[in-house]
Formats: C-alpha cells, sequence, structure tokens
C-alpha cells in the first residue's frame, strides 16, 4: 500500500531525458513550462506519479514508440506534493515520451525558480533564478524529484534579449525574435539529480579565467559594476579546481564553471553541477574586506567545489545519506584551503569550529543520527544541519586517522569512479574503504552513523607500571541522564617522544588498555605545569571542561578556574575557543545583573593581557593568524565593556561619519558593534545611512539589512538580554509574514527559530514558547522546536544548580 505521508514515488517508471522549455516573465512573475521526457515504464501502470509543487498543468499526453498517443488525467496530491496522470490504457513496460504543458510562479520565498530582487541606480529590478535542493526541483518543472532518479536535463530558455542567461551546461544557439526576446538553448547535461539543475536569468558582469591544467573555463558573474570584487572568488576556484582534480584522482566533467552572487539567497551557496549560486557576501570581496571574510569566501567557495565530486558525480541515493555530500564537503574543504594557502593554519581551526558545533547539537536528547529516516520534503529540509555537515566532517576525519592518508585516498578515488554519474549510500562508501585498506571500516563505523550522540571516557589508572589502563564509556548528554548507548572508539595516542599507537576501543562500558606510555593527568595542579605540546589538545581540555559543566558532571567553578593556565596561550584557535566557552558560560548567566557584570570584570582580566601583547595596530609581517587573534582578542573585550577598546571604537566611528576617516577592514565589525552597542540614536542613524549608500557586501552584512541577511540581523538582536525578549514577542507577532517569506526556503526558518528561543532560561519561557508551536506549526522547523526547547531546560537546570557556586568563585576571583 502507497504510503500517503511520504513524498516519496513508487518505482512505476524512471525518466532519462528532460527537454525543458521556459519562457520567464520579470513583469508578472510567472513562467510558461513545455516539458518533453523521455521516461522508462519498468511496471505495466495506468498511472504515473510524479512531484509537482505549485505548478498548474494544463495538458498531459504519452506516446509510446509506435506514436501512439494518450490523454491524461490530471490529479494533484497537493499535501504530498505529487501529481498522478492516470490514461485510460495501461502503459506497458518500455521507453515513452510525456508532453507536459504546464505554468509555475516566480515566487518571493527564495525557493524554486524564484524571483530575487536587486538595484540599479535608483530603479529596483528583478532577476530570476533557481534554488531546487533539496525538494524544489518540483516548483520548476513535474518530475522525478528525488536524487536516485537520474537524467539528462536539456533546456530552452525564452527570454528578455538583453539579459544574462546561464544554466549548468554552455550555451548552444541563441537566436533573437521579435519583441526584443531571444531564445537560448543549452548543450545537454550529464546524467544527475534533479535539485542540481539551475537556471540564471538577470543582469550580470563577468570576469574569466582557465583552470592551470585541463584549462576550463571559469567565470565569476558579478552584479553590474562590480567585477573587480569577483577577483579573489576567480583565483580561489581556479586553483581549487585543479587541486581537487588531483587529489580525487578524476577529471572535472563539464565543459565550464559559472560563479554568480546572488542578491536574496537562502543559503551560503548551493552547488549546482557547472553553475554554483553564491550570497553576495560569500561570493564577492575587495582590497576592502577583512582577513576573515576572505577566508569565508574561500571556505564557501572550497566547499561548494567539493560537490562537484561528491553529490554531483556521485550523488546519495536517498537523503538519509546527506552527509556523504555534505560531510565530505566541510572536511575537503579544510584539506583545499591548507593546500592554497598553508599560512592560515586552517586544520587548527577544525575543533574549534565543526567539531565544537557538531558537540553543541550532538548532546541533546533532542538530536537524531547521521543516517535518519526522512520521508516527507519538511523532515528532509531540518536535517541539513550541523549534525550533517560538521559530525559528518568529524567522522571522515576520524576515518582519514586511523585508516591512514594513502589507503583513505585509494577508497575515495575507488568509491567515486564506482558510482561515478550513479547514486550510493553510507556502506558503499564502507566497502570502498575496507577494499583500499584491509579495515572492516563498516564494523567501527556504523554506530558513528546510525546512533544518535557522542560518547565520553573516563580512564583510570590499573597497572600503571605494565601500562594498563582502564577506560569507562558512557554517552555524553547535556542533562547529565545515563544513556546505555555504545562505540567502537579509535584511539590515536601521540607519546611526548614522537612515537604514536592505534587502539580500538570496543563498544563496551568498561575495557582495559594497554598502552606503550604512561598517560600524563591533563589536569594541572598549578600554573607553573608544562602545557600540552599540541594546540589541539589545550583546546580540547578547556572545552571538555566547559561541555562537563553544562551537564552538571562538574562544578562550573571548575570550567572557569581553568583558564588561569592559558595565561601565555599564543594559539589563535585555542584562544578563540577559550573566548567562546567564556561567552557561552557568561550568557548562561547573563539574566543575574550582579554575575553578568563579575564575568566582564572577569574577562577583562583574563583578556587584558593578550591586548596588551598584541595592541590594536598590526605589525609588520605579523600574518593572518597573529591579526585573527587580535580581531578576537577586540570583540571579546568589547562585549565585556573594557574601557580602552570602547573608546578606541567610539573615535574610529566618530571619525568615519564625520571625516569620513576610512577604519581598517578587519577592524570594522568590531567599531561597528562597539559604537552601537554603547551608543544611542545618532549611531543608529549614521548606520543606516551607510548601509543605505554603500556598494560593498561586506559592510552591508556588518549593517545587516538585505533580506537574505535579515536573519543576522535577528540574531544580533537576540544576543542581547533586551534584545531577545523583542525578538521572540515579533516573531510570535509576525509569524505568517515569516511563515511566508522564510517557510518555503532552506535554513532561514529554522535559523529564525533557534535564534529567537534557544537562549532562555527559564521554565515559565520554555512552556510559552512549548505553547506557541503547539498552536503554530512548522513542518520542516520541528526538530529545531524540539532542540530549541531542551536547551532552555539544559539553560534553565545550570543556572538553578550552579549560580552559587559561581557567585562565590568570582567574588574570590575579584577580591
Amino acid at each position: 500500500m502507497e504510503n500517503e505521508t511520504s513524498c516519496r514515488l513508487p518505482l512505476l517508471a524512471e525518466p532519462t531525458h528532460y527537454k525543458i522549455h521556459l519562457k520567464p516573465d520579470l513583469v508578472k512573475f510567472v513562467f510558461e513550462g513545455d516539458l518533453e521526457a523521455k521516461i522508462k515504464i519498468i511496471t505495466k501502470t495506468k498511472k504515473l506519479k510524479l512531484h509537482s509543487k505549485e505548478l498548474e498543468i494544463h495538458s498531459v499526453f504519452i506516446k509510446n514508440q509506435e506514436q501512439k498517443e494518450q490523454k491524461a488525467e490530471i490529479i494533484y496530491q497537493t499535501e504530498n506534493e505529487t501529481v498522478d496522470f492516470v490514461f485510460e490504457e495501461e502503459l506497458d513496460i518500455g521507453e515513452y515520451t510525456l508532453l507536459v504543458k504546464y505554468t509555475g510562479q516566480h515566487n518571493d520565498k527564495m525557493a524554486g525558480f524564484y524571483r530575487s530582487v536587486y538595484t540599479v541606480g535608483e530603479n529596483k529590478k528583478y532577476a530570476v533564478v533557481t534554488q531546487l535542493e533539496p525538494t524544489d526541483a518540483r516548483r520548476v518543472l513535474p518530475c522525478w524529484d528525488e536524487p536516485s532518479f537520474k537524467a539528462i536535463f536539456e533546456l530552452t530558455l525564452t527570454t528578455p534579449a538583453h539579459l544574462v542567461t546561464l544554466s549548468n551546461m554552455p550555451i548552444q544557439t541563441e537566436t533573437q525574435i521579435e519583441n526584443d526576446l531571444k531564445i537560448v538553448s543549452f548543450q545537454p547535461t550529464p546524467k544527475m539529480s534533479s535539485y542540481l539543475f539551475a537556471i540564471v536569468v538577470g543582469e550580470f558582469d563577468f570576469i574569466e579565467s582557465k583552470t592551470p591544467t585541463n584549462k576550463i573555463p571559469v567565470r565569476v558573474y558579478t552584479p553590474l559594476g562590480k567585477q573587480n570584487q569577483g577577483t579573489f572568488a576567480l583565483d580561489v576556484c581556479v586553483r581549487a579546481l585543479d587541486f581537487y582534480e588531483k587529489y580525487f584522482g578524476i577529471d572535472y566533467v563539464l565543459p565550464k564553471m559559472d560563479l554568480v552572487a546572488i542578491p536574496d539567497f537562502s543559503a551560503g551557496a548551493m552547488e549546482n553541477w557547472g553553475l554554483i549560486t553564491y550570497r553576495e557576501i560569500a561570493l564577492l570581496t575587495d582590497e576592502n574586506s577583512s582577513q576573515l571574510r576572505m577566508q569565508a569566501v574561500a571556505r564557501t567557495i572550497a566547499h561548494e567545489l567539493v560537490h562537484q565530486w561528491f553529490g554531483n558525480l556521485c550523488s546519495p541515493e536517498w537523503w538519509k545519506h546527506l552527509w556523504l555530500n555534505e560531510g565530505f564537503a566541510v572536511w575537503m574543504t579544510y584539506v583545499a584551503i591548507d593546500h592554497l594557502f598553508p599560512e592560515w593554519d586552517s586544520w587548527s581551526q577544525f575543533g574549534t569550529r565543526e567539531f565544537t558545533w557538531a558537540q553543541e547539537l550532538d548532546g541533546l536528547k533532542s538530536s537524531h543520527p547521521i543516517e535518519v529516516e526522512v520521508n516527507t520534503s519538511a523532515q528532509i529540509n531540518e536535517i541539513f544541519d550541523p549534525i550533517s555537515y560538521y559530525k559528518g566532517a568529524c567522522l571522515v576525519q576520524m576515518v582519514r586517522g586511523f585508516l591512514g592518508d594513502e589507503p583513505f585516498r585509494k577508497g575515495i578515488n575507488h568509491f567515486l569512479l564506482k558510482f561515478k554519474f550513479s547514486n550510493a549510500g553510507t556502506e558503499d562508501l564502507w566497502e570502498a574503504l575496507k577494499e583500499s585498506s584491509g579495515v572492516d571500516v563498516a564494523s567501527v563505523m556504523r554506530g558513528w552513523t546510525q546512533q544518535t550522540g557522542f560518547p565520553y571516557l573516563l580512564i583510570q589508572d590499573k597497572d600503571v607500571k605494565n601500562g594498563e589502563y582502564t577506560v569507562l564509556q558512557k554517552r555524553f548528554l547535556f542533562t547529565g541522564e545515563d544513556d546505555p548507548t555504545l562505540w567502537k572508539v579509535p584511539l590515536h595516542m601521540i607519546y611526548s617522544d614522537g612515537s604514536s599507537q592505534m587502539i580500538l576501543l570496543e563498544d563496551k562500558a568498561e575495557q582495559v588498555i594497554k598502552l606503550d606510555h604512561p598517560l600524563k593527568e591533563d589536569d594541572p595542579k598549578d600554573e607553573k605545569d608544562q602545557k600540552p605540546q599540541f594546540p589541539v589538545d589545550r583546546f580540547e581540555i578547556q572545552s571538555d571542561y566547559g561541555l562537563l559543566a553544562s551537564s552538571g558532571i562538574i562544578k562550573t567553578s571548575q570550567a572557569l578556574s581553568i583558564y588561569k593556565f592559558y595565561k601565555s596561550e599564543d594559539s589563535y584557535p585555542v584562544f578563540n575557543g577559550i573566548i567562546s566557552n567564556f561567552i557561552t558560560i557568561m550568557n548562561v548567566f547573563d539574566e543575574n545583573q550582579k554575575l553578568y557584570s563579575m564575568f566582564q570584570e572577569f574577562g577583562k582580566r583574563l583578556f587584558e593581557p593578550v591586548f596588551h601583547k598584541l595592541g590594536w595596530d598590526p605589525k609588520d609581517g605579523e600574518g593572518v593568524i597573529i591579526s585573527n587573534l587580535r580581531i578576537s582578542i577586540l570583540g571579546i573585550l568589547g562585549r565585556c565593556n573594557y574601557e580602552p577598546v570602547i573608546q578606541k571604537s567610539k573615535t574610529l566611528f566618530e571619525n568615519l561619519i564625520s571625516k569620513n576617516e576610512e577604519i581598517s577592514p578587519d577592524f570594522r565589525g568590531i567599531v561597528y558593534s562597539n559604537a552601537l552597542r554603547n551608543g544611542g540614536e545618532k549611531e543608529y542613524d549614521a548606520m543606516l545611512k551607510m548601509y543605505r549608500e554603500t556598494n560593498h557586501p561586506e559592510e552591508k552584512y556588518q549593517s545587516r539589512s538585505s533580506r537574505s541577511d535579515s536573519m543576522y540581523a535577528f540574531v544580533g538582536v537576540c544576543r542581547s538580554l533586551k534584545g531577545r525578549d523583542l525578538a521572540w514577542d515579533f516573531l510570535q507577532q509576525n509569524w505568517s509574514k515569516f511563515w511566508d517569506k522564510f517557510g518555503g526556503g532552506l535554513f532561514l526558518l529554522s535559523n529564525f527559530i533557534e535564534a529567537a528561543c534557544s537562549s532562555f532560561k527559564s521554565i515559565q519561557k520554555l512552556k510559552e514558547i512549548e505553547d506557541f508551536f503547539q498552536k503554530t506549526k512548522a513542518p520542516s522547523a520541528e526538530r529545531t522546536i524540539k532542540q530549541s526547547l531542551e536547551n532552555i531546560s539544559k539553560n534553565a537546570k545550570w543556572v538553578e544548580r550552579d549560580t552559587n557556586d559561581v557567585d562565590e568563585f568570582l567574588s574570590n576571583f575579584l577580591k
């Protein structure tokens, strides 16, 4: 019996070749569609079921190979986002041509074939672009909108003659016709999943180059007059594309690569094969861009290019295996960036970013396994989250660590070649890695992909002289509850003499291991104790203390007391981790004004020595890492109301608005936030004026006022004590507008909900939010709502449990 709640299609037929002619109307915001699809009937049937959403289908015919034609009755299944084409005569197994005429909408939801607004001078104009991942190709054409139904796409567009028209493949023919229109036909694509089909129609300039080895043409399309802001992106793209071809041992298979900056875009970027679309802030830079922005742009470009292999060439069999796309893309980004920009020391940031973000979600009971069953569009949208991306990346790093780089690379090459132009699942990857390494990877990794959460290990002395230790394993939960889940854990021990040892822990609650050398405690007894050799270890110690405090396993005072051992710390990633952990703890207690003020004073004393060492002004030859550390220190000292930083920020901001004296790109964000946090209406008006007049994407982002960047402005408001109540009230009062604008897109609605709800710390507020969402349904954010409620509960218990402990610690420290 057919599952009426599932959006998956019965295996009655499959497409092989879509020929699509679309006529977008950029005034009425509708488009005409004419589809000719070559299909194979697999099972005799009188009914074809395809995906379709917000399309009005006017006629459907099917022809067999003898050209015998049948007309279909059209029956919409709106709730399931499908449509049935019902025929009088049964369709035999074989090849057919399906002919469909229909119309669709250029909506403003940043999903499907949507409209994006931009300005040229004083004139408002529109582009139309696609965003189809994961389940919005069905807004563009009736189709088999699942990743396993790969087919060739052959597109023709009729558009205004003056507009740039782009798709996955190069233009094959272009013909001018009457009424200032043109017909543009594109070369057919290779077999690909429907979510990778892409169209862009609008006004753009571009710059171009070619990759060094295979001379692949690469273009970066920018808003009119902003070609210079695409130079850095172009350089990163041609170098990264060349690097990936060599790393994977497989050529990029399309004849061109285009990168396009889109004014309104829900995600950071989208990996459409041969036509990658980006939010403007994620692609455009120039000499006025900060170092942090340049690094973020490079990471985003590198991430999307990975998908040209992981996701596009080899696609997941179903969205349950999304992590094969996203986890690999996140991990490979670090490989590429470390190769392209070794001076950025990228790998040292992996733990402070991806590892930490994964733990923050996976420590919740409402987290989910990496391989999670999803059946509807809403469920699929929900798993584009830190588990699929960041936990997935951590697992890739784990596998590479215990296999070794060479067997790992051979396995990846074998996997991609075996499933080229096809689909694969997690077990297929494990099998490929087993063939290359001889290791039964699946037996180790199934627990990590099929179970929720992660373990923490307690190591106890047993027979130290003989190198024997007892290892206790438990699932880590922020609630502190016991849970029986266990994992096989690869342990890579690196000793002070340079030797190493690999140990595989079994999925047991208690076991004995034998080490080559005795362990040194990671719990220092006094400030003179030698610090761990590797920055990642120093980061992990303070990070683990924070996690253990959040769950009640240790007191918060113990987590805070660890900071005194970092007075001489000189690693940017480690200090960034300390800052992040400190802000997390400070924010948990921010509704207690006395404690918050004490935290600010504690932060001044903790971070002031580093500020004095670095100063405000960069020094010649200091490098990107020191520059990043300075920005982080200035940012946290601003939050702690450190007077020298506040006054300097005010002076720089005043000189900017009164004398037009430029602020260094690296300091703009700090200066703006400090000036606004400690200013009033004058500063707000000046910032608003700056946003309206600037032509620079980073400045617009920092003033947070474009439609697709409005989420960041909202998040900024939620970070303050007064702001979070205002933001939550605003979300409730304007829920219908939020739903209309962001409910159909990827990421944004969930991000708004998480920002508005997760930072509260009272059971009363938890009940209020719970009541609201019981009455107000948000299908694509149900998991986010559960996680936000759990975060509130966690915070409330933390405050109740440790307020007196924190008060006593800070009072004694500040005497």
